[in-house]
């Protein structure tokens, strides 16, 4: 109906004849705007002037907030479906928190108990949920300036994934079911109008959360050259300026982007984030996180001489460097120091001497724990030196000696590898970024790994493949 039409109406139906009446009739209009109970009808977000009031003519049209059509097209913001009135957002703290009490009341009716599945069919038939798509118009006039960092965050957090159980509820899951699809939906589908500009899934993390940088799947991400690319929000975007600085990765455990692989559902507030961040980090690294060691075996075959040709320690240190070169750290102590007199005859005898330790044919291993990480093989010379009392000789190895790699393997969620400038520098920081997150029998492993290998290029970094089906509980 035209706004003409609304005050004409609203004359005729006033308890008052007097002259009066039109402005009466106006004055009811702009109450019933400022409530949202009606609606301007436009393609895009009017000014404030535009709803300021009801104008008086029959261009303008309107519509009961009631009649809105809440399933807005494709790609266009879902909390669009009707326009917010002249009436001023309130603070966005506010807002954050009711639409959070909102969720929280959803949740409980249905999300599963581990927080891993969503029934969205249940969902879309729950009049709760048509109410928080109601709420959800709010944000078109909120200002995010005065959130503070902590605040921001939490408010993107648990805007995401609301956002992405809204758009996989009234667009359908089938779209997500292929990679273009997915393309799509965090990239056009899935969007919500925030103060007057719209924000994509993509923009709520890689701008907001993440300081605004480039998306995991950016050319300079996939090709791990993440300076090649630019995060979302480009020169003189309004969005730019609201992101948080500096980033926070563990925010990653707690965005859920509706696939199986993702983390656990949860609730964010800006007065407890850090313990909701450490408790999210901790599930979701207890459960995605592996770290496997098996024993580094050394072994020497065949006759094994030593011929001693001068006093000196050059050839029996370059063994020994050889040995530690492969990553084996010997821990001087009374197991170990008697493995390590298999080498005592290197001590023992004088110059030309000649001895044959092992036999021919003969085949010795030693089993060393893969991450003896205390002394360095040289340590070995020292102890060896002092227990016998000798100088050692200079000696020639005549031997094949063979060290198998220790199988130093950990195994991540691919989000470690989507986002892996977001974790440290490099593997070695990246895999200590987890140590505090890790079950103390993981963290254990994992440190004692890093302690033999600091900079860590013999620790195997693998992926688990990441599961896309959808987290529907039907």
């Amino acid at each position: 109906f035209t706004g003409k039409a609304l005050l004409d109406w609203l004359a005729q139906h006033s308890s008052s004849s007097s002259s009066s009446d039109r402005s009466a009739a106006a004055a009811q209009a702009q109450q019933l705007l400022s409530a949202n109970a009606v609606t301007l009808v436009s393609d895009k977000q009017p000014a404030a002037d535009d709803v300021a009031a009801v104008a008086d003519d029959e261009a303008h049209r309107y519509a009961l907030r009631r009649d809105a059509v809440r399933a807005v097209p494709w790609g266009a913001a879902l909390n669009t479906h009707f326009w917010w009135g002249p009436a001023a957002a309130r603070p966005a703290e506010v807002v954050a928190e009711d639409l959070r009490a909102r969720i929280l009341a959803l949740y409980d009716k249905h999300l599963s108990a581990d927080g891993r599945a969503v029934s969205y069919a249940a969902l879309k038939k729950d009049p709760e949920f048509w109410d928080y798509v109601d709420a959800t118009a709010e944000l078109q006039r909120v200002d995010l300036s005065p959130l503070s960092r902590e605040a921001l965050m939490a408010f993107a957090i648990n805007l995401y994934n609301a956002l992405v159980i809204h758009a996989l509820v009234v667009h359908g899951p089938e779209q997500y079911n292929s990679t273009l699809g997915r393309t799509g939906f965090f990239q056009k589908a899935s969007r919500y109008n925030i103060g007057g500009n719209d924000y994509v899934l993509d923009d709520l993390e890689n701008g907001i959360l993440r300081g605004n940088r480039p998306a995991a799947s950016s050319v300079g991400m996939l090709l791990k050259l993440p300076f090649l690319s630019k995060g979302p929000f480009h020169g003189d975007d309004p969005r730019a300026k609201h992101v948080v600085q500096p980033l926070d990765p563990r925010i990653h455990f707690a965005l859920v982007c509706g696939a199986k692989s993702c983390p656990p559902i949860k609730l964010y507030s800006a007065a407890t984030l850090e313990e909701g961040l450490a408790a999210a980090a901790e599930t979701f690294c207890a459960s995605d996180v592996e770290v496997r060691v098996s024993a580094k075996k050394v072994s020497s075959n065949a006759a094994v001489s030593f011929t001693c040709r001068a006093p000196g320690l050059g050839r029996l240190l370059q063994l020994l460097r050889y040995i530690a070169c492969c990553r084996l750290r010997l821990r001087i102590g009374s197991e170990v120091a008697a493995k390590l007199c298999l080498l005592s005859p290197l001590l023992v005898h004088g110059a030309g001497a000649q001895c044959r330790h092992w036999g021919a044919g003969q085949h010795q291993n030693l089993n060393l724990p893969g991450y003896m990480n205390q002394s360095p093989a040289a340590a070995y010379v020292w102890w060896a030196a002092t227990c016998h009392n000798k100088c050692v000789d200079v000696c020639q190895v005549n031997t094949h000696t063979a060290l198998s790699r220790a199988r130093w393997q950990v195994r991540l969620s691919k989000i470690f590898s989507w986002y892996f400038p977001d974790f440290g520098a490099d593997k070695a920081a990246r895999l200590r970024f987890l140590l505090p997150h890790l079950p103390e029998g993981t963290r254990d492993r994992l440190a004692q790994l890093l302690a033999a290998d600091p900079a860590a290029k013999c620790i195997s970094v693998k992926h688990k493949p990441y599961d896309w089906t959808i987290n529907a509980a039907e």
